[in-house]
């Protein structure tokens, strides 16, 4: 997926080190494209598959925070796009898996008022109007760890073995329920945990109701609406002999496209996420600083950004402020990098263009409070020196972006997506040709630096400009991640340089595609 070009792309490799080798490669290629088992007799298998990726995907949070804090963000910046949050966002995946795990169940009785339904009603109904304490005890006495129950939890527990012995089969479903339910609860927000876990409930049922076999016809069916020849590309990389041997294998598997005119899908230009947040706030407007909670760490995660420019872009000005965003950028000694580190008030961080998306990026991770990290760098900027010296500095970091290094294989598959995003050679020449006319002027220094205050203060809190006017010139994103202690502190920070703003709490079912009625089955 390019977040940046909205490209989102179903890839699957196949690689060789010989000639049989390569040709059952393609083979291979061929069998995962057209020959996958979905029939309803390996619905075991199709389970266990979504079950380990789901396993997988909520245990993202738990891994290193430059593996995915970014991710959240950067889907937040692009939630209009439901395609990319579908193919690309965990936190939307991961709900998506998880009804996927309930419409692959085969279900007992399809009726209405088959128990396991009934139960589930039940509970949304008992849940409702409840808070976390309430629903996560009752989810305690359901699923047997706990002892002491209420009139209304007895009510529901009774229900539960009610169903369970008119159709003993329905135990392991309920118990699986409790499980997913219980899994969910922290990813809910105390102001709609009540709704949302009815919410939860009501879909399950539905989805369970579904028919399997119906739910893998329309997964085909999507699959179908893939593999279009119009809609495929490919990528080759090898030697010329080694091509040439498996041409005609590829031009089989072409063949097998189907012939048919793609139709571009459409989607509603809704903010997703915005909505989710504003149906349980009311009367906010367009948040201007928002992040997503996480209660498993102490320490808090900033990802600022905020449009720049990108490899496609050949405009002086453009340019200008593109390499004055390096002045400070990178590893050198005077960078925020090196300067923040060593104050350790971050880990990984550091502020940078980012010519691949066109932003300026302001990252930073492992803080020990958002606060005093955003003041730090606003501070070292302010004070920072006339040194004409950086100019050379910052030109060199805007040619970082270097493949050179990488291997063989991956290089040949990044041009290839560069050529389906058409950048081309000759842009991306024009781009950097450009950058090297502009250090030639004699006061190329002074024109970075002059731009450090209106370039960086896009990204920084505090410095430059404010945040209103960040977002409606340039589409700035301010964007954190952290447990609540982070973001009273920020938020402080916030008052006191930008004025009454208060940052928005996200949680991970802000970002999930909920239907509007989840009694209504299907996909």
């Amino acid at each position: 997926a390019n977040f940046r070009s909205g490209r989102v792309e179903l890839v699957v490799r196949a690689a060789g080190s010989d000639s049989v080798e390569i040709r059952k490669a393609v083979d291979w290629l061929s069998s995962t494209m057209f020959e996958t088992d979905l029939r309803a007799e390996n619905l075991p298998r199709i389970r266990d598959a979504i079950d380990q990726e789901l396993g997988q995907l909520r245990g993202t949070m738990s891994n290193s925070e430059e593996s995915w804090v970014q991710n959240p963000a950067y889907t937040y910046w692009r939630q209009n796009n439901p395609l990319l949050l579908s193919a690309n966002s965990f936190l939307t995946r991961i709900h998506m898996l998880h009804r996927l795990r309930w419409l692959l169940r085969p279900s007992g009785s399809p009726t209405e008022g088959d128990g396991f339904s009934r139960f589930m009603n039940k509970l949304a109904a008992t849940c409702s109007h409840a808070n976390r304490d309430r629903i996560r005890h009752l989810l305690g006495v359901l699923s047997g760890d706990k002892t002491d129950t209420t009139a209304v939890e007895a009510e529901v527990a009774a229900l539960a073995n009610q169903a369970i012995k008119l159709k003993p089969e329905t135990g392991p479903v309920i118990a699986d329920a409790l499980k997913d339910l219980k899994q969910s609860l922290s990813d809910l927000p105390d102001n709609s945990v009540g709704n949302d876990i009815a919410y939860l409930c009501k879909e399950m049922d539905a989805d369970f109701r579904f028919p399997a076999q119906q739910a893998l016809d329309q997964i085909k069916a999507v699959i179908a609406l893939v593999f279009r020849e119009d809609n495929a590309r490919g990528f080759v990389i090898g030697s010329a002999t080694s091509q040439k041997q498996i041409g005609p294998a590829l031009t089989a598997v072409v063949q097998k496209l189907d012939k048919t005119p793609s139709v571009r899908q459409t989607y509603a230009d809704k903010p997703l996420v915005t909505n989710h947040l504003k149906e349980r706030t009311p009367g906010l407007k367009h948040p201007l600083f928002v992040g997503l909670v996480n209660e498993n760490t102490r320490s808090g995660v900033f990802v600022n950004t905020a449009e720049c420019a990108s490899l496609t872009d050949s405009d002086p000005e453009k340019l200008l402020n593109f390499v004055s965003a390096r002045l400070y950028g990178g590893g050198g000694a005077h960078s925020m990098f090196m300067k923040t580190w060593g104050a350790g008030l971050a880990y990984s961080n550091g502020l940078r263009s980012n010519e691949a998306n066109g932003r300026i990026v302001y990252y930073a991770e492992r803080c020990p409070d958002l606060a005093q990290t955003m003041s730090f760098v606003v501070n070292e900027l302010k004070k920072a020196p006339h040194d004409p010296s950086l100019a050379d500095y910052a030109v060199s970091q805007a040619f970082a972006l270097n493949r050179a290094g990488d291997t063989y294989e991956s290089r040949g598959e990044a041009m290839a997506s560069n050529l389906a995003d058409s950048l081309t050679p000759d842009k991306v020449k024009r781009f950097r040709s450009t950058i090297m006319d502009l250090r030639k002027d004699p006061k190329f220094y002074d024109k970075l630096q002059s731009r450090m205050e209106s370039v960086y203060g896009l990204v920084l809190p505090g410095y430059g400009p404010g945040a209103q006017e960040s977002v409606d010139k340039a589409d700035a994103l301010y964007f954190i991640i952290g447990p609540e202690k982070q973001f009273e502190s920020y938020q402080n920070y916030l008052h006191q340089v930008e004025g009454d703003f208060d940052v928005q709490r996200l949680y991970p079912r802000d970002f999930w595609i909920m239907r509007p009625v989840p009694n209504d089955p299907g996909i």
